[in-house]
Order: structure tokens, then sequence, then C-alpha cells
């Protein structure tokens, strides 16, 4: 490390677990704990982003994980995460998110703020009509533009158990895709049931409240 500060009363990194990353094709290392800020100060790297219109050079505001000054492209931090969960043994692995995003896992996609990735409406309107919507609503569905609309529709017509069905669609998907099937394979029933490794899932809305989960706790219940 070239510039790491020496170890800390209560500091919550842990010195003993090095972890490999790059950062704009350098490999560098930081410890398990740091923030991406933090592990890129320990190792030099003082420009972290350019202004949007002049490109100015711009380093820190803050050494914390919502650093406003920078714009950081994390990749397949769902998939990744999920994986590297089990790999350390993790029993359960707990998945939060909206419609649009947990709509595309549900459909296969790990990387959701990848460009190009796209919310599979098809998909959708196969789940809706599993509940029962009928042909007209399905083609509303199908022409929709958000993901957010299809669930006001669901609101809308009655059958808001869909929020449940996408989030056992993705821990079905986030499951295979910690076991390493093939991406065709993703969105398959899991089969024999990894009592060692769970992923839950939970859909909110804008406000905070539950729409759906799976598996369903007694403790927490859609509304």
């Amino acid at each position: 490390m070239k510039a790491r500060l020496p170890a800390q009363s209560g500091e919550v990194i842990d010195r003993d677990t090095p972890v490999n990353f790059t950062w704009n094709g350098n490999p560098l290392f930081g410890h398990a704990g740091d923030t991406i800020a933090s592990a890129l100060m320990a190792n030099g790297v003082r420009i972290v982003s350019r202004s949007m219109k002049y490109h100015r050079p711009r380093g820190y505001m803050t050494n914390d994980f919502w650093d406003p000054n920078a714009f950081v492209q994390v990749g397949d931090f769902i998939g990744t995460g999920v994986k590297h969960a089990k790999r350390r043994g993790i029993p359960r692995t707990t998945i939060f998110g909206m419609m649009g995003k947990l709509s595309k896992m549900a459909d296969g996609v790990t990387q959701t703020h990848q460009a190009g990735s796209r919310v599979n409406m098809e998909m959708l309107a196969e789940l809706a009509q599993s509940l029962g919507a009928v042909e007209s609503v399905l083609e509303e569905i199908r022409a929709a533009k958000t993901a957010r609309r299809v669930l006001e529709l669901a609101v809308e017509h009655g059958w808001p158990q869909i929020a449940a069905l996408i989030c056992e669609r993705v821990s079905h998907v986030m499951t295979n895709y910690a076991n390493g099937r093939a991406k065709g394979e993703l969105t398959q029933a899991p089969g024999q049931t990894d009592e060692a490794f769970e992923i839950v899932c939970c859909m909110t809305d804008f406000d905070g409240a539950m729409l759906g989960q799976y598996p369903l706790a007694e403790n927490i219940r859609p509304i």
C-alpha cells in the first residue's frame, strides 16, 4: 500500500483479508471492509473522475461509499455479490429492490445497470396471465414503457401478488447464478433446495412499503 494509515482503534477494515481489484485497468488491492474511496486513497489514487463539462480533475469530498465526486462503474455487482456470499459460506443473502430492477433480475439479467438491459414485458405478461389477467390487460402490459406501469396495472386489476412471483423468480435466478448454472438455465427452478445457502428477495415501493417477498417470512407481510 502506498498511503495506508496505520491501524486505528475501532476500524472496520480487516487487514488480514486482502481484496484484489482493478481501477482503470490497473491492478490494485485493498482490504475487506474498505470503501472504494478508502481503497483508492490507500493506493495513491488522487483523481477519481472529471467534471462533465470541462473535464476538470476531481478528487474526494468524503471517504465514504456515497462520495458525490466520483462516478464508478462496478460491473456485475448483483451477480458477483451472490457468488461471493456463497463462496464465503454466508447462509442467507437478501436482495431488496423495486419493480424495475427486480423485473430484470427475474428474467436472468444480473447486470441491471448495464446499457441495453431491458425489462421483458412478455415475461411480466406471462406472470400476469398466471394470476388471471384478461387479454386486454395483457396487451396493456406488453405495450407498457416501464415495469412500474405494470405494477400499477396489477394493483388496479386486483393481482398485486405479481410482486411475490417476481421475487420468487429472482430468488431462483440468483440461486442458479451463484451455483454456476449456464445463462440459459438461470430462470429455471433450482431443483433441490440448498439448505446451506438461501437467497431472500424483497420488493419495496418508493416509500419503503413491502410489496412482496420470497420466501415469505411471518414477520414481513406484503401490503
